[in-house]
């Protein structure tokens, strides 16, 4: 069946089709020059096609989402793969009230997503995640050197069609230094039995290789020493839902947007939300400092740094025990 069969057969397509192309000016304002408005209708419509409960969700909350992806600058779907249209369900009635169920749609960067927009920041050298399989020689080493070897097993014919037994994300900076994560089966399994569709639905059920993947890097990139908003705003939205049918409760009440009258306004109502995202608990000016101390330890030691920069603290404890091992390094003050 082709697009124009399908948006007859099912008019709620047709209507998403009709908001769509009537906001082609306000996707066009925020994509970069290599993705063009027409472009991400059509792959927006594609998925569409492809998921059927996408159509059940509103079309503004499908232009919102395709004008996240442009200004993030990735592919929803299609051959890159940058990230996916979630359907979601959320509560639109007031508090105290009878729930109002909704079904709403929204963009979701994918483990090739994440991985782009790292590399754009320009500290990243490689950011990617694979599957270990059974059969494939797989060895980490932690401690003073630290050292993952994967040698997958291709030639024995087993393993491929296996369940993987682990994932690792590994991230190579600019600088040579390596940090990486790795996560059991039983992990990422736990991640996916922690969303609402518990896998039998949705990305883990259709692209769990992928999703693993994803899960593997998110928890890589927390620890990461990125400045890029974009790659933190991604980061963020992945975290706030994962992929699969959510059901939100919305404690404010909640107001119906109508078709939007002035394009302007509609673009900053639909980016309003993802801005919050921009917002760092930490202050710059600690953040740079505890980036440079680490750039000065993976100098000396880039084992350690790597070490301290990934340990579960705040960063004011990261700079304290960077600063220190800095010192201890130069016999000085860092």
């Amino acid at each position: 069946m082709s697009s124009t069969e399908i948006v007859k057969a099912d008019p709620r397509i047709g209507a998403i089709k009709l908001q769509l192309e009537k906001g082609k000016a306000l996707i066009a304002q925020v994509a970069p020059k290599h993705l063009t408005a027409d472009r991400m209708v059509r792959l927006a419509m594609l998925a569409v096609s492809k998921q059927p409960k996408l159509a059940e969700c509103s079309g503004m909350s499908i232009l919102k989402s395709m004008m996240v992806a442009s200004e993030l600058g990735l592919e929803p779907g299609g051959a890159l793969g940058h990230g996916y249209l979630v359907p979601y369900n959320t509560n639109q009635a007031k508090r105290g009230e009878k729930p109002i169920w909704v079904t709403e749609c929204q963009f979701i960067a994918g483990y090739r997503g994440l991985a782009k927009l790292a590399r754009n920041s320009g500290e990243i050298e490689i950011l990617e995640a694979h599957p270990v399989y059974p059969g494939d020689k797989f060895t980490v080493r932690r401690g003073t050197v630290t050292e993952l070897v994967h040698e997958p097993d291709y030639m024995s014919g087993a393993g491929r069609t296996d369940k993987a037994v682990c994932y690792y994300a590994l991230a190579r900076y600019k600088t040579g230094a390596v940090q990486f994560e790795v996560m059991t089966a039983a992990q990422i399994e736990t991640v996916m039995r922690a969303t609402q569709s518990k896998g039998a639905y949705g990305p883990w059920l259709d692209h769990f290789d992928e999703m693993a993947r994803k899960t593997c890097i998110r928890r890589l990139a927390k620890s990461l020493p990125l400045e890029s908003e974009k790659f933190a705003r991604a980061l963020e939205m992945a975290d706030v839902r994962d992929e699969g049918d959510v059901d939100i409760e919305i404690s404010a009440d909640v107001v119906v947007e109508p078709e939007p009258v002035n394009p302007n306004e509609a673009a900053k109502q639909a980016l309003r939300a993802t801005k919050k995202a921009d917002q760092k608990p930490d202050p710059q000016a600690e953040y740079e400092e505890g980036k440079r101390l680490f750039e000065t330890l993976t100098n000396h030691n880039p084992d350690l740094a790597r070490t301290i920069w990934g340990k579960q603290m705040s960063m004011t404890d990261k700079i304290a025990e960077l600063r220190k091992e800095v010192q201890s390094a130069e016999g000085g003050p860092a």
